[in-house]
């Protein structure tokens, strides 16, 4: 067979591998909204836990000393801890939160900032 009859199959073959990877990226991205009010409080930020946020191991973003980021980052490793990762939404002039628990296969979030406020979105990406 010549390299022009190979060449179209070859390249069949590399838009669907291409498209499933793509497919397989996007399975593996979440996203997660803290509710912009919670019993009429304003979202006030995002914090991440190791393990249950009762005991207070919170999570430091990774950018955490940089001079007005558009976002605040966070990475988990492999490692992370076995009884889970958590996001805790915080709100303005109230204690009760909204927590969640991270599905085990995330590995970052990803927070921006609003542009006006410099406050964090309660928009939340995570991989």
């Amino acid at each position: 067979m010549s390299a022009r009859h190979l060449t179209a199959p070859l390249l069949l073959l590399l838009l669907a591998s291409a498209s499933a990877d793509a497919k397989t990226k996007r399975t593996h991205e979440k996203d997660f909204s803290c509710p912009a009010e919670l019993d009429g409080k304003t979202f006030q930020t995002v914090e991440f836990f190791s393990g249950d946020p009762s005991e207070d191991a919170q999570l430091a973003p990774d950018n955490s000393g940089a001079v007005r980021p558009k976002f605040q980052y966070w990475t988990f490793g492999l490692d992370a801890d076995p009884r889970g990762l958590y996001i805790v939404c915080r709100y303005l002039e109230s204690a009760k939160t909204e927590t969640r628990k991270l599905p085990r296969n995330i590995r970052s979030c990803k927070v921006p900032f609003l542009a006006k406020t410099q406050s964090l979105s309660p928009k939340i990406t995570c991989r």
